[in-house]
């Protein structure tokens, strides 16, 4: 997801759109958020809950206690295949961190972290990347889709020998 200087965000707060039961598993199940579908233990969310869903291809911070579970996975989240079925991402509560949930409304619900902000699914406040420390999982993707590298030098770190070509490079002067 992009913010509002377009720049990728990789953890950021979400209603959930859905729950699923995953057939022949009791104590988890598929909760929807924004078309991925992400394993959770059974009765941890109920759809319109609010949670922070951290997307595939980032790494977390070894030093909080809150992601020493995923040490084995050296602090990366990727599409896992659980259950005999995808889990595309991760999807915390806010509990976790020690947060809180709150309503404004009924359907405005809002995580309220341990600064006392509120961060809400629908504006910039959602999102929580560099709040929480979260990185590309690749270090290369760190400083590829870095975003003070404009888009031409992006392409050109991920196709070198398209760029290698001097009329391509007299073009893209």
């Amino acid at each position: 997801m992009l913010n509002a200087n377009s720049e990728r965000e990789l953890a950021y707060v979400v209603l959930i759109d859905n729950i699923e039961p995953i057939p022949g598993y009791d104590r988890v199940e598929h909760a929807l958020v924004g078309g991925w579908r992400v394993i959770v233990q059974k009765d941890q969310f109920k759809p319109g809950d609010p949670a922070i869903y951290f997307e595939i291809d980032s790494r977390v911070p070894a030093d909080k206690e809150c992601f020493a579970f995923l040490e084995k996975r050296h602090y990366k989240v990727k599409t896992l295949k659980m259950c005999k079925t995808l889990s595309q991402g991760l999807l915390m509560h806010a509990s976790d961190f020690g947060w809180t949930i709150g309503n404004v409304e009924p359907e405005t619900p809002y995580i309220m972290d341990d600064e006392r902000i509120p961060h809400y699914a629908n504006d910039e406040s959602r999102f929580l990347t560099q709040k929480l420390g979260v990185t590309y999982a690749d270090d290369e993707d760190n400083s590829r889709k870095a975003p003070s590298v404009d888009k031409y030098k992006k392409m050109e770190m991920r196709h070198r020998k398209l760029f290698k070509n001097p009329i391509i490079h007299w073009f893209m002067r």
